[in-house]
């Protein structure tokens, strides 16, 4: 913990860390010196010096004066739930101590950017944010790249085909592709062996659309991704029927079943709603919007999920619709090296198993723009932890 706390102490220089604890005089005086060689503490305040122990309010209203602080501004750690709860019910910022790594992360989700600290993740391991599988091998694909590139507006590779060497050096993805359409993975199979033919869903989402009718395969979260493709390029009538199809899958709930690729039932909402968002007056979508609206609704802080949460974020921005709680469940899932933990994005139809990505869920958290979704939401980035 000592080694966390001088580490916060580096990258946050305007942090103060102040003691706050319920001793005798005489106890303090014995530990002063241990304490004194641990050399975080910028100040100490112990709870004989106000004749009251935590979690006596009259304790915390003391501390609070002595250092002359806004207990809006403080962070308090502490072990036992009463004195958090005290501390909470004073303004304060709350973590309950449980373990030194989780409570170093929360420290860092507290005081950090998270876009910041987001990006420098995705910078530092700039071309190697592959997918793994749920079987522990490395699984090289070009839609997570797409889906990196997408969420970060990668400038480096973003239009260049033939982009020099030296951009494409200091480019977040690697993406492989010779020709017009695009396949998802790169190379045969790390599972089956199979080279497979380049695929809609892929190619969709690199704006490029072709269509290989020898492996027909039905998906309703493709479906939406190629409707996405052909409507934002005029051609939504080359598609007749298939907005009302969408609507049907929403209408009827279908969509938390999740598809044979897609587990996550949140995917369909990050293709429809970049539709609705970018054709805000269309009444054509007019009945898809108010769907989304109502499903969306319905799924906001639904789970712990960092993809779901990231997916219905992503939702809300487009829709101008708020969402406190799936924004809560990201800042506080960050971690201390600033990605977010690999999550399973997708998985293959037949064999079931689970592909999973870093990078993948760092770049959808920072789509999130935090920097407008966090407006009105209290940071506590420069106050004291206790």
């Amino acid at each position: 913990m000592l080694d966390g706390i001088r580490q916060l102490k580096n990258i946050y220089p305007m942090l103060s860390v102040l003691g706050f604890s319920n001793l005798a005089e005489v106890d303090y005086q014995y530990l002063k010196r241990t304490i004194d060689e641990w050399a975080i503490f910028d100040g100490m305040f112990i709870s004989s010096s106000s004749g009251s122990r935590k979690p006596d309010t009259v304790c915390y209203t003391r501390f609070i004066e002595r250092f002359e602080l806004d207990g809006k501004s403080c962070i308090f750690v502490d072990d036992r739930l009463e004195n958090v709860i005290a501390a909470q019910c004073l303004g304060m910022r709350c973590v309950l101590f449980d373990n030194t790594k989780t409570t170093i992360t929360m420290l860092h989700n507290l005081l950090g950017d998270p876009v910041e600290r987001g990006m420098a993740f995705l910078r530092e391991n700039a071309q190697s944010h592959f997918c793994e599988t749920s079987t522990g091998i490395r699984h090289r694909d070009n839609y997570s790249q797409l889906l990196i590139l997408e969420s970060t507006g990668d400038r480096y590779v973003r239009g260049k085909r033939k982009a020099k060497a030296a951009e494409l050096s200091r480019s977040l993805v690697r993406l492989v592709n010779d020709g017009p359409t695009w396949s998802y993975l790169v190379g045969a199979s790390e599972i089956t062996g199979t080279v497979y033919p380049d695929d809609s869903d892929t190619t969709s989402l690199a704006m490029v659309c072709w269509f290989d009718k020898s492996r027909p395969r039905f998906c309703h979260c493709i479906c939406a991704s190629v409707f996405r493709f052909f409507y934002l390029h005029g051609w939504g009538d080359k598609l007749p029927g298939t907005c009302a199809y969408l609507c049907s899958v929403l209408r009827s709930s279908a969509h938390l079943f999740g598809t044979r690729y897609y587990d996550n039932p949140d995917w369909i909402f990050y293709s429809l709603i970049d539709v609705c968002a970018k054709r805000p007056s269309d009444e054509g979508l007019k009945e898809l919007r108010s769907l989304l609206r109502t499903r969306l609704q319905e799924r906001m802080g639904c789970d712990r999920n960092p993809l779901g949460a990231a997916l219905r974020l992503v939702a809300a921005q487009g829709l101008e619709m708020q969402n406190p709680r799936d924004l809560n469940t990201l800042l506080e899932t960050q971690q201390v090296d600033g990605g977010w933990e690999r999550v399973w994005l997708w998985r293959y139809g037949k064999e079931g198993v689970k592909i999973g990505s870093r990078g993948v869920i760092t770049a959808l958290a920072i789509k999130v723009e935090f920097s407008l979704a966090l407006d009105g939401y209290h940071r506590y980035r420069s106050g004291p932890i206790h």
